[in-house]
């Protein structure tokens, strides 16, 4: 049975939604069934996607419910479906025409075991679907690794470059409705924890074009999408499960991922740094426990100014460093 049922969760995504349905009705796989999960809209998101789903020739349903976030919204769309594979795909991002196409034909040969196919991914800005790259398509390799490797930053999934197979879903019961943040990268730990094996599909170009919007930061303070800290402890979070709240050594990477992670864990106390020190300090004991003797190993200044001085005091030396530097450019 080749259906796939199509999740899009969608919140006050009227602007958006029409682009994001055309996408998908331009699928060349057409075995589809369309469910959109309005999450308390107030600005006619749901009406919206009705109208752009009238002449979809195949089942489609609106599905409407209180506001109660992103993955409360994926849990009833993917329980409502029929298909044995399930693509989620935000209101806001597009597929290319063959992605489903391309996916569906491995599907049909991959074993039971095989729970997520996943291909290339982009970031991308702008207004409909007037999309231009921001970053490097991204070529996730996680085939056949442990779940630490789904957490470095080379290889994440983006959750709408990915099919998943509906009985994996059952098997972990969906989404966690309490996690807020990386709820994606949270689902996707406790498959491969659970034994679903994973498939890279080989594409000629991204699959998924995840837009970012580039007037509000996604990480950060108060005024981003997500604070800071809150994506910083659900990630090292993630780390400390996989590592059975050992050290990374633990988790059993190869020396080039485990290389990688580190790198990651000393990118987010940079960034921890600039905008909570109350949680730059509580994750750097994090960090310290999973990776004993921890020092940043990039870059070279900030590595030896640790080795003089410790950690905490060479971010506080950078920090001046940046300042000054900052002032200089304004003069």
């Amino acid at each position: 049975m080749d259906l796939v049922s199509i999740v899009i969760p969608a919140y006050n995504s009227a602007k958006w939604i029409n682009t994001t349905l055309s996408s998908v009705l331009a699928q060349t796989h057409r075995e589809l069934e369309i469910i959109v999960v309005d999450d308390g809209s107030s600005d006619g998101t749901a009406e919206v996607a009705d109208h752009a789903l009238s002449c979809f020739p195949g089942s489609y349903k609106i599905l409407r419910q209180a506001h109660n976030g992103v993955s409360a919204a994926r849990n009833k769309g993917w329980r409502a479906a029929s298909g044995e594979w399930i693509q989620f795909l935000d209101s806001d991002d597009l597929l290319s025409t063959d992605k489903i196409k391309l996916q569906v034909a491995v599907a049909r040969q991959s074993p039971p075991e095989i729970a997520v196919l996943y291909s290339s991914w982009q970031r991308v800005a702008g207004e409909e679907d007037q999309l231009s790259p921001i970053e490097e398509a991204q070529t996730p390799q996680v085939d056949g690794k442990p779940p630490a490797s789904l957490l470095i930053g080379k290889n994440s999934i983006q959750l709408g470059s990915a099919l998943i197979r509906r009985v994996w879903l059952e098997t972990i019961h969906g989404f966690n409705e309490k996690t807020q943040v990386n709820e994606d990268m949270e689902l996707v730990v406790r498959v491969a924890e659970a034994g679903g094996g994973f498939r890279f599909v080989p594409s000629s170009g991204p699959i998924l074009l995840w837009r970012m919007i580039l007037d509000r930061p996604r990480w950060g303070d108060e005024t981003a999408r997500y604070k800071m800290r809150d994506v910083a402890k659900t990630w090292l979070g993630l780390i400390r499960q996989t590592a059975c709240y050992g050290h990374v050594e633990n988790c059993g990477l190869s020396a080039e991922d485990s290389k990688a992670l580190v790198a990651d864990c000393s990118m987010l106390l940079r960034l921890l740094y600039r905008h909570d020190r109350e949680a730059f300090h509580e994750c750097l004991g994090w960090v310290r426990g999973l990776i004993p003797g921890y020092a940043p190993a990039q870059p070279r200044s900030l590595w030896l100014i640790a080795k003089c001085l410790g950690y905490e005091n060479a971010e506080a030396v950078s920090e001046i460093v940046r300042t000054v530097k900052s002032r200089l450019r304004r003069v």
